[in-house]
């Protein structure tokens, strides 16, 4: 029998019957490629840090054709799939894969959850603008007293995200 289709073979003894099946039988399972790439520490409370491929500063690692966050991984591998949900890092560390049951340094959430929870930590990133300054964008910029450009200027900001400001692309929250 074909170790990977399952096919009775006829003959000789074979462990697959086709050059397809050989070439699939070679294939290293995505959660071996993972293992590979992930250097682990042996004190319970650390990172698992992730030495494989990075965008963005996040671990990404290749499955099916498709990037996927080694973080995402990690959870799903251990979790089940997250759906439309993120995984997030109670770390603070974008390589940190660890999802190993009480030690685990991934949680599920959404946008509102991670964005809670970086601000609970005073984690803000790269936000540079407070909701004053972003209601004084828009009430310049609708009066016509400032364009893009002008606004990006007296706030040090791009002109892109003030562009998102006033099409309301983010800070949706800010009236």
């Amino acid at each position: 029998m074909c170790t990977v289709c399952g096919v009775i073979l006829q003959g000789k003894q074979r462990r697959v019957c086709s050059r397809a099946c050989l070439n699939r039988s070679r294939v290293i399972p995505p959660e071996v490629r993972f293992w590979r790439f992930v250097q682990k520490v042996d004190d319970p409370t650390s990172c698992w840090l992730w030495i494989g491929g990075r965008v963005k500063g996040y671990g990404q690692l290749k499955i099916g054709g498709k990037n996927v966050a080694a973080h995402r991984f990690a959870y799903e591998l251990r979790s089940g799939p997250l759906g439309d949900r993120l995984a997030c890092h109670t770390c603070d560390t974008p390589l940190c894969v660890r999802n190993d049951g009480a030690q685990s340094h991934l949680f599920a959430g959404d946008s509102r959850a991670n964005a809670f929870d970086m601000a609970q930590k005073h984690r803000v990133g790269g936000m540079k603008l407070t909701a004053h300054q972003v209601r004084e964008i828009r009430r310049l910029y609708d009066a016509g007293l400032a364009d893009q450009y002008a606004l990006a200027e007296m706030f040090p900001v791009s002109q892109g995200n003030i562009s998102h400001i006033v099409r309301r692309k983010t800070w949706k929250h800010v009236a």
